[in-house]
């Protein structure tokens, strides 16, 4: 739903904890749903609440853009211009990735990733008519078989010669079956070559204008195909964030990821790396084992040190 024009009058939420802790309560004031407010009601909340339990537990949040200035300082700057050191301890870098756009001119057209998604595609009244999810992921899959549900013409491009890749190949023939039957043109072994844009403002800006026309190009053996859209989802992947946190200075090596040992330890042994900057996949269930490694080792690494174990990890 779209949010109010500027000055309008907005319907206010209010999101908290439930009194058990397990389940977060949303409370309209006024008439009507709005999609749009109650998700970002919905976030602000469940940041207050991590924080307050953090606090409980004994840990000091410090809520900022931080820096490694030297192996035992970490930099923070506030939204409000301060900055702050905390005392020497030693430091991780759980850093989320960012979504790895193509370049295929997609600034001709606009898209979307999952992290922007749920922001655009809720100020419109509807579902997007016609939507190409690019990629064959786990992600990708579940975008294209959610909006081809809520009424979207859904057509999903992967270079690949079948979806999931990383999967057996049942699993792929499962999930192309249930996309199929759900309306999803599926397209594999198809790869995108460029964004193109035609109509109104040809060639400049983010592609909103009304009278455009939006169209991605495709090659599947040897013949290229054009397919119209109204929105395009980038879903092929991300990839770690690594500037910017002052690695370089320090000489830790950043390629792909930053370079650790076993114990996910970098250059220095006190700086750590866990996720999605330390590999080896950026899927959950490789982080999870390395934040906790990291955690353990760093409490505790001067009794016991522990090595990440990816042998039973999916």
């Amino acid at each position: 739903m779209k949010p109010p024009p500027q000055g309008g009058a907005a319907t206010p939420h209010r999101a908290q904890l439930s009194p058990a802790g397990k389940t977060l309560q949303v409370q309209q004031e006024g008439q009507g749903a709005d999609q749009y407010y109650c998700h970002h009601a919905c976030a602000r909340a469940l940041r207050e609440v991590g924080a307050r339990a953090l606090h409980r537990l004994g840990v000091e949040v410090l809520q900022g853009y931080a820096r490694i200035t030297d192996p035992w300082t970490v930099e923070i700057k506030s939204n409000d211009g301060g900055t702050q050191r905390p005392p020497p301890a030693p430091s991780l870098l759980p850093q989320e990735p960012v979504r790895f756009v193509p370049p295929l001119r997609v600034w001709m057209t606009g898209y979307v990733t999952s992290d922007t998604l749920w922001d655009e595609f809720s100020k419109r009244d509807a579902p997007t008519a016609r939507l190409v999810v690019l990629g064959g992921g786990p992600i990708g899959c579940e975008l294209a078989q959610s909006f081809a549900r809520l009424g979207s013409k859904v057509t999903q491009i992967e270079m690949a010669p079948r979806l999931m890749i990383r999967e057996d190949t049942e699993v792929s023939d499962l999930a192309r079956d249930s996309l199929t039957r759900d309306g999803v043109d599926v397209l594999t072994s198809h790869q995108a070559l460029r964004c193109e844009r035609e109509g109104e403002g040809e060639g400049e800006g983010e592609g909103e204008g009304n009278d455009a026309r939006k169209f991605i190009v495709v090659a599947h053996q040897g013949v290229e195909k054009r397919i119209e859209f109204d929105a395009l989802l980038c879903a092929v992947g991300r990839v770690a964030r690594l500037q910017g946190y002052g690695l370089e200075e320090l000489g830790i090596p950043t390629q792909r990821t930053v370079a650790v040992n076993d114990y996910l330890e970098t250059l220095y042994p006190n700086i750590y790396a866990a996720g999605d900057v330390a590999g080896p996949l950026p899927i959950h269930p490789h982080r999870f084992p390395t934040w906790f490694v990291c955690r353990v080792n760093a409490l505790f690494g001067h009794f016991k040190k522990f090595k990440v174990d990816y042998s039973v990890v999916p």
